[in-house]
């Protein structure tokens, strides 16, 4: 009978410890960072554009998201849900192009083209 105490008492002890240990590291508000896919300078401009894979939380779906880079700060530019992958990008003096992939399956390959502003 003392040997089964004993062992209730231990079991609940670390019952208890798992417990105390999941309500001190969680975090309800803990967030992924964008994830740096690529830089994509153009030629002969002085402009930049850098992608990033955005993850899904409560109120974004993961996705890419794409940012000028203007004066030193980057300024979101388009956002393209659903896709998780850069196959491919290409720039010209006008257009910056995108090849996106949506690992998941759920839709096909696009080809997205940015037109610049000067």
């Amino acid at each position: 009978m003392k040997r089964k105490a004993v062992f209730f008492v231990a079991s609940l002890l670390v019952l208890l410890g798992v417990l105390v240990y999941q309500l001190a590291t969680f975090s309800i508000f803990d967030t992924n960072p964008p994830q740096l896919l690529r830089q994509v300078d153009l030629p002969k401009t002085q402009q930049r554009f850098t992608l990033y894979t955005i993850a899904s939380n409560a109120t974004v779906p993961n996705g890419i998201q794409v940012r000028e880079v203007r004066a030193g700060q980057e300024v979101v530019v388009g956002f393209f849900p659903g896709y998780t992958k850069l196959v491919a990008s290409s720039t010209t003096d006008q257009h910056v192009r995108l090849h996106l992939r949506d690992t998941l399956g759920n839709r096909k390959d696009s080809l997205i083209t940015l037109t610049l502003r000067h």
